[in-house]
């Protein structure tokens, strides 16, 4: 794959070469998921407006897997249509709406996952994106309070699963057209800045 070039403030990490065949049974992601990145080592594409080190994919994203670690989900809630937000660790208050609402609060990290995605536990799916709403609200209360155990990336279009204590995974899966619709979110920043990593041309980016 080529090198990729991007435009501020995205870093886009293409993948250069295969470094050993990929076994789930045997890889530090196993616990959540089918592994990180498959066994494939990543580098950064040239960067237009400034000289960037190279770095590996997978390392950006376990950046913001070691912070999710031992978090609490805090608060779960629907966008529109079937998007499902996660937020984890302490909650900061909603912003201020139109029409007098307020919104919901935020985690100190959150996900987005924008459509198909399941929660399951260790023998059955227990609620998706296109089951009935009724099974939703029981299936996103067990997920509160439960804590990350782990997070991981599978498939050549990164996917996302996160593994809570009680067993329970979170896990997207994109069936339309596109690309894979999740976002993790790190509120904790010492700017105040949000930052974030998503999929875009089948390689992870961070932007803020």
């Amino acid at each position: 794959m080529g090198v990729f070039a991007l435009d501020a403030p995205s870093r886009i990490y293409a993948p250069t070469a295969k470094i050993k065949k990929f076994d789930p049974w045997d890889s530090p992601g196993r616990h959540a998921g089918a592994g990180v990145f498959a066994g494939i080592r990543y580098r950064m594409g040239n960067c237009v407006s400034e000289n960037q080190p190279m770095i590996a994919e997978q390392q950006v994203f376990d950046g913001y897997r070691d912070k999710l670690r031992g978090l609490p989900v805090s608060h779960v809630w629907r966008g529109h249509g079937s998007a499902l937000f996660l937020e984890f660790g302490q909650l900061s208050p909603g912003k201020a709406l139109a029409h007098g609402k307020v919104g919901n609060p935020q985690g100190q990290f959150g996900i987005m996952i924008e459509w198909s995605w399941r929660i399951e536990n260790g023998s059955k799916i227990l609620c998706g994106s296109w089951s009935d709403d009724e099974l939703w609200e029981p299936s996103f209360k067990r997920l509160l309070g439960e804590q990350v155990v782990d997070a991981g990336c599978f498939g050549r279009l990164p996917e996302i699963t996160v593994e809570l204590t009680s067993g329970l995974h979170i896990v997207s899966f994109m069936t339309a057209e596109g690309e894979p619709e999740w976002t993790i979110f790190d509120r904790t920043r010492s700017t105040g800045k949000a930052t974030w990593i998503r999929v875009k041309n089948g390689s992870i980016i961070e932007e803020d």
